[in-house]
């Protein structure tokens, strides 16, 4: 861009920008080209006095070491403060808070959508006052085993069917608080 043409040395400083069939490509405003030369000197001499000042206040501590030992001072105190009774209850009170919120709040906004199949198995569960075998469930819905098992582990992850399991026996099946409330906050029960 720049040659030993006088015309193109001296046309930079005008504004004016040629190739080297000095055709002109574009054109600066004085005003705009002004405020960036005044933006970069401004930047480099704020960041020549930043570095100034941080060098000279670690010269004044004793240079790095001397920074490094004021501030393992200053970490011994903050962790050898004595903290107050109330702060540490306070402490231990707003993360119980928290995780009871947390809780009751991941629990209200779950809304699961069930199959009918589930569905069946959640209002024959909630008809049988005592635990019942996937059999059972299965003969009653006139559905294969396999696929009443699928979905009852599907309900357990949930927590909407509770899994008994005894030693050497399949696993009992009943219904628990979440398929319980599921079914009375979709007017499936009453």
């Amino acid at each position: 861009c720049f040659s030993n043409n006088p015309m193109n040395q001296t046309s930079w400083l005008l504004g004016v920008v040629s190739d080297e069939n000095n055709k002109y490509i574009f054109r600066i405003d004085t005003m705009k080209k002004l405020k960036l030369i005044l933006i970069w000197i401004l930047s480099t001499v704020f960041a020549a006095i930043i570095a100034y000042i941080v060098w000279q206040y670690i010269d004044s501590q004793g240079g790095l070491y001397g920074l490094l030992i004021q501030s393992q001072g200053l970490l011994l105190i903050l962790v050898n403060l004595p903290i107050p009774l109330w702060a540490s209850i306070a402490l231990v009170l707003l993360i119980g808070a928290y995780a009871y919120l947390r809780k009751h709040k991941r629990s209200q906004t779950y809304n699961p959508r069930l199959n009918d199949i589930e569905i069946a198995i959640l209002l024959f569960l909630s008809k049988q006052p005592e635990k019942l075998p996937a059999e059972d469930i299965a003969q009653s819905l006139n559905v294969n085993i396999q696929i009443v098992t699928f979905h009852l582990e599907e309900l357990a992850k949930f927590k909407m069917v509770l899994r008994l399991s005894y030693v050497g026996s399949p696993p009992d099946w009943k219904l628990f608080h979440e398929g319980q409330r599921y079914l009375i906050e979709n007017k499936l029960i009453s």
